[in-house]
């Protein structure tokens, strides 16, 4: 099924408009200094982990200030960071990750995502953390959006990155800096672009 998506004067406003209202917000502000302005990123080892690992946290549970999942990355995180996990055997990472989860309490899926966090964790491992290095070769001020969704379908496609679909692929790549193109869309954009007639997602 094909889609004829015309962009008018009044939507381009819309959008504006948005973007006027959100100018003082952190995260806006953030994302202009690190997506737009920055041309150039390094990413560390501990950096990638943590943001594939709050990837997984967010998924259908928010982090905004005061939630737990704002809470454990504050708090908690330590407890399930690389100097941890190193010091563990590959058949420990699921059950310990579960438990650190299950003690702190809040978070939803903490079934699910210590499989998806030891998976990844280990794959990782075994690839010498090539990610990491695709990442950082990245020539962020030569990107396209091309070149933005082929890495985001890079991550998708690897089936040992668990939990890192469509939209948290795109989460990770934003979080860490790397996209200007690329953004993740989950509900609370289907609905605004429903309300205002954008597209009927």
């Amino acid at each position: 099924m094909l889609y004829k998506w015309t962009v008018s004067r009044k939507d381009i406003k819309l959008v504006q408009q948005v973007c006027a209202d959100q100018s003082t917000h952190e995260i806006f502000k953030e994302r202009q200094k690190v997506n737009i302005k920055a041309n150039k990123i390094t990413v560390t080892k501990e950096v990638l982990w943590k943001s594939i690992f709050t990837c997984l946290l967010t998924t259908r549970q928010r982090s905004t200030k005061n939630r737990r999942i704002n809470e454990f990355l504050k708090k908690g995180y330590g407890s399930i960071s690389i100097s941890q996990l190193s010091t563990l055997k590959e058949k420990q990472i699921e059950k310990y990750i579960a438990r650190q989860l299950k003690g702190f309490g809040g978070i939803r899926r903490n079934k699910n995502i210590p499989n998806e966090a030891a998976t990844i964790y280990q794959y990782l491992e075994d690839t010498q953390w090539e990610l990491l290095q695709v990442i950082n070769n990245f020539e962020k001020n030569k990107s396209n959006k091309i070149a933005e969704r082929q890495l985001c379908n890079q991550i998708v496609l690897e089936k040992k990155f668990k939990g890192l679909g469509p939209k948290q692929s795109r989460n990770l790549l934003q979080m860490i800096g790397l996209t200007v193109y690329e953004i993740p869309i989950d509900s609370r954009i289907t609905d605004w672009l429903n309300e205002n007639k954008f597209f009927p997602f």
